[in-house]
C-alpha cells in the first residue's frame, strides 16, 4: 500500500512539473487567435505558467468555493421566493363525463348534443361602422394663355 501511495506522489509531482514546463504557442491570423502545445506557422510562444504562490492559489480556491457556496444559496432564496405556478381548474365531472361520451349537453335542458365532429366552426365578428370618405372635389380646369 506504501508503494501505490508513493507511486502516487511521484505521479503528481511529475504532472505538475510537467505542466509548468511546457509551451503555450499563440497562433493564427488577427482576431482568430488561437493557442496550442503545438509550434505553428508565425507562433509566438507564450508564458503560460502561473506566478502566484502555493498560498495564493489555495486562498483563490478558498474564494471560488465560498462563491460557489453563496451562489447555491441565492439560487434556493431565489427559486423559494417565486410564487408557485397558478394550478389548472379540474373539469367539472359533467364536463368529464360528457368529453367521455363525445356529446355536449344543454344546459338549460340537461339535454345531450350531437358532438359536431363533421361540421366547420363558424365565427361571427362584428364589424364596427365607419363613414365613408368625403367624394374628392372635381378637378378645376387649368386657365389657358393667350
Amino acid at each position: 500500500m506504501t508503494l501505490l501511495r508513493i507511486a502516487l506522489g511521484l505521479l503528481a509531482l511529475s504532472a505538475a512539473f510537467g505542466a509548468a514546463s511546457q509551451k503555450v504557442y499563440r497562433c493564427g491570423p488577427e482576431g482568430k487567435t488561437t493557442y496550442q502545445q503545438t509550434p505553428c506557422e508565425q507562433g509566438q510562444v507564450v508564458d503560460a505558467s502561473d506566478p502566484r504562490t502555493a498560498e495564493q492559489r489555495e486562498a483563490a480556491q478558498e474564494v471560488a468555493k465560498k462563491d460557489a457556496k453563496a451562489a447555491e444559496k441565492f439560487d434556493r432564496d431565489n427559486l423559494a421566493a417565486q410564487p408557485a405556478p397558478a394550478k389548472k381548474a379540474k373539469p367539472s365531472k359533467h364536463a368529464a363525463s360528457a368529453a367521455k361520451d363525445g356529446a355536449a349537453s344543454d344546459a338549460k335542458t340537461g339535454k345531450k348534443k350531437a358532438a359536431a365532429k363533421d361540421k366547420p366552426m363558424v365565427f361571427l365578428v362584428p364589424v364596427p361602422k365607419t363613414k365613408p370618405a368625403p367624394a374628392p372635389a372635381p378637378a378645376k380646369p387649368a386657365p389657358s394663355k393667350p
